[in-house]
């Protein structure tokens, strides 16, 4: 029996911005610190075979997106 998935919403993770820190409310002391709570947050409450549908402001670069694509659960679109 196939597990039904969720679908799920998000945007501005903005992983590996250090300005995130400063110019928006983040109650973080480092980047580090941000990056792991929001993958360990997210994979919490997404399963492998949700949906994601990220809106926008993924992360600061390419290899950013590069990096925390693949420690995240569900399909991202």
């Amino acid at each position: 029996m196939k597990m039904m998935s969720n679908t799920w919403i998000i945007s501005d993770t903005h992983f590996g911005d250090e300005k995130a820190l400063k110019y928006k409310y983040r109650p973080f002391n480092s980047i580090f610190e941000m990056n792991s709570t929001m993958v360990q947050n997210w994979n919490k409450y997404i399963a492998p075979d949700d949906i994601v549908y990220h809106l926008g402001d993924f992360a600061v670069s390419d290899e950013e997106i590069d990096r925390f694509f693949p420690l995240l659960n569900g399909h991202i679109h």
